[in-house]
């Protein structure tokens, strides 16, 4: 009788968790190992599972951050110093579900499908075969599909550890492809020290975006290891979208591939899951190795080349990491704010030293309007939230509006101007000093196209802040401390030196212009100019239609004392009468500032013409003649030839127009008639005058 083959002792549960973890404590780079990723409180039902490390010390679960502390997080400096972590010692593996996600989800993605499914059940070759095509690995029981491949990777231990133990080496596709993952991205780095180097390997050789922060005062030994984890990060991070773009191409192949063996749809949404989870990591240095792990102020984030590129982010992605990183936090540290501040200060970097002209103006805007757009539950915008919750988000009115024009995280967006001597210096070759007469105007056609298509991306942005009910309010304090600080330019003389800039201003016009389009002139509550918090800070003796100072203190008694005052100001409101100030603003000291380049151009042309001025005068008078030309003609086309900013303004106007046409009936009257009433109405004699003197100064200005 022959003997019967010894069949394999069926391992328990508690020890395929054992051998499973120490197996990924093992995969763990150098001793350091990704935390796993806890949700808010609140988010889950599942409690949380204390684990044992290789060694035998426990790994004590964190509190996570809830939205508050998304809220009320210490923002980062400039310069985005990282704060300092407590020292991985005891790391905690990553263990069967990397994400323990809420229970209910309002938006849609692969990654929001993936959180309603179960942990799929599939065989174990097939299983195999589908996850090696998305990860491009090479493992057992592969099949001959890619097996051979030079795009495919051997993963040793693993496949070493599923040759010994078949499907008890993991225990679920979770755990699996974490497993993989864990094996993978340390090849990255492990290659890139494997090629070596050195000082001379950059920046020159380097992208763009990395050379900028690649400072050649740098010792180097630090700059070896930053460029070699820069570029390593870099290639694992191109690795992860490339995975999460071959699950989505097998999603949608999943409906053509009927297979009872595999179910296709759950482990893809389980894959899409992970890989935006170790993407996060990534993003955050936790996959680093520690020897090479530097502040992330040193370099650029891994998500920039690939938000500006062409073509962008797989579909999806962005999305599913801002709310993966939204739900979820990691010890000691805000993952919403670690994952994305630096972004937003890498893009902030790009736009303070952009100009209309440069190639890749337009995806900067394209960047951080698709970053603000992506919502949670209900209205909830992340992003938006980090973005008015940091310090940098509006300046101290004591730092003036240089800091709030360019050191704010908005400001240098809005700085974007087509005025070349806002930008360009006197050396450079755009300068209107050397810029030829026949180029000028095409040039300036060109520098509008831009300016439109990047004003209408920074209206979706602050939308998008708006219509956020937690950020609301942060985006009308800095429309209020832009106006504040810029009053001085209603003056007759103004100091350019300390206030914004004409393209600064402009641009904020045409946005707020923008956010009024769909306000109607009924919306507006008159009372508010009333109001001693009024964001207008308009004082008690401010010019005003037909009422004195004192007149105006005694009827504000009055509506106090009636309680006309105290109710809630809404929205309508707030934005159109604020965007009033702000087109006087920008609109009376633009047409002012041409006027004076008009009149110097003319008295010099009389001077010149009549010879009222010394020959060696008249070299001079005559570059400055060339110069101011340009300047005129590139400020008229700006401003007259830019027919898209001037119908916005005029319908803008017209609006203004007709609420003041209201004020002038009467409350009792829904719309002006003749003969006019007798005495003014209160509503309309505490109007401002300049809501009058806009409205004249730009149809006379148009008109000439």
């Amino acid at each position: 009788m022959s003997d019967t083959p010894s069949q394999p002792t069926e391992l328990s549960q508690e020890e395929m968790r054992h051998r499973r973890l120490q197996r990924l404590g093992g995969l763990s780079l150098q001793g350091s190992s990704p935390p796993s990723l806890t949700p808010s409180p609140g988010t889950s039902t599942l409690p949380h599972t204390k684990t044992t490390s290789p060694e035998g010390r426990k790994a004590t679960p964190t509190s996570s951050a809830t939205r508050g502390d998304v809220m009320e997080v210490e923002p980062l400096p400039l310069h985005r110093q990282k704060k300092a972590r407590s020292p991985r010692t005891t790391p905690t593996i990553l263990t069967d579900h990397v994400i323990r996600p809420k229970a209910k989800r309002s938006y849609t993605g692969e990654l929001a499908r993936a959180h309603s499914l179960p942990s799929p059940s599939t065989p174990h070759s097939s299983l195999i075969s589908l996850l090696s095509q998305i990860f491009r690995v090479s493992l057992p029981v592969t099949g001959s599909n890619g097996a051979g491949s030079k795009d495919f990777v051997p993963l040793p231990q693993l496949s070493q550890q599923l040759r010994d133990l078949g499907e008890s080496a993991y225990v679920d596709v979770r755990d699996l492809a974490s497993q993989l993952l864990m094996e993978r991205i340390p090849l990255f780095h492990e290659a890139r020290l494997d090629q070596g180097t050195t000082v001379a390997d950059g920046p020159s050789s380097l992208p763009s975006y990395l050379a900028d922060h690649t400072h050649s005062s740098a010792p180097s030994s630090s700059l070896a290891p930053r460029l070699t984890n820069q570029i390593a990060g870099e290639g694992a991070m191109a690795y992860l979208l490339d995975c999460y773009d071959r699950s989505l191409h097998e999603s949608r192949s999943t409906l053509k591939v009927r297979s009872p063996e595999v179910d296709r749809a759950a482990v893809l949404s389980v894959v899409s899951q992970i890989v935006v989870s170790f993407s996060s990591l990534l993003l955050t240095d936790w996959l680093d190795p520690p020897h090479l792990q530097i502040p992330t102020s040193e370099c650029p984030s891994l998500l920039l080349p690939h938000l500006l590129s062409h073509p962008p982010l797989p579909t999806g992605f962005l999305p599913d990491l801002i709310l993966h990183c939204h739900t979820h936090s990691l010890p000691d540290e805000n993952l919403l704010h670690s994952v994305f501040h630096p972004l937003l200060v890498n893009l902030q970097e790009l736009a303070l030293h952009a100009n209309p002209l440069c190639d890749n103006v337009c995806d900067i805007f394209f960047a951080i309007s698709e970053l603000t757009s992506v919502k949670s539950e209900g209205n909830f915008r992340p992003i938006c939230s980090l973005m008015t919750s940091d310090r940098l988000w509006l300046t101290s009115s004591d730092e003036g509006c240089h800091a709030l024009q360019f050191q704010t995280l908005i400001g240098p967006f809005l700085s974007l101007s087509g005025l070349l001597l806002e930008w360009a210096g006197p050396t450079d070759k755009l300068h209107p000093r050397h810029t030829p007469n026949e180029a000028l105007s095409a040039l300036t056609e060109t520098i509008t196209q831009k300016l439109n298509i990047c004003r209408n991306e920074m209206f979706k942005v602050l939308h998008s802040v708006l219509r956020c009910t937690e950020t609301r309010s942060k985006a009308l304090d800095f429309f209020q401390a832009t106006l504040s600080l810029n009053s001085r330019r209603a003056n007759l003389h103004v100091d350019r030196h300390v206030v914004s800039s004409d393209g600064f201003m402009l641009n904020l016009s045409v946005v707020m212009q923008k956010l009024c389009d769909k306000i109607k002139p009924s919306m507006v509550d008159p009372h508010y100019l009333y109001r001693p918090n009024s964001r207008l800070e308009l004082t008690s003796s401010e010019t005003r239609i037909c009422c004195s100072s004192k007149w105006f203190t005694d009827t504000q008694s009055q509506l106090e004392t009636r309680g006309v005052l105290s109710g809630q100001v809404k929205f309508p409101t707030e934005c159109f009468l604020m965007t009033v100030h702000c087109v006087h603003l920008t609109w009376t000291t633009a047409i002012r500032h041409l006027r004076e380049l008009r009149r110097e151009l003319y008295q010099i042309r009389r001077n010149l013409r009549l010879g009222n001025v010394p020959s060696q005068v008249s070299q001079q008078l005559k570059g400055r003649e060339s110069v101011l030309q340009k300047m005129v003609t590139n400020m008229e086309g700006l401003i007259l030839e830019d027919t898209e900013t001037l119908g916005l303004t005029m319908t803008f106007l017209c609006q203004l127009a007709r609420w003041l046409c209201l004020q002038l009936a009467g409350p009792d009257e829904e719309s002006p008639s003749l003969p006019l009433p007798e005495s003014v109405p209160v509503e309309f004699a505490v109007v401002p005058e300049f809501f009058l003197e806009v409205i004249a100064d730009f149809l006379i200005f148009a008109a000439q």
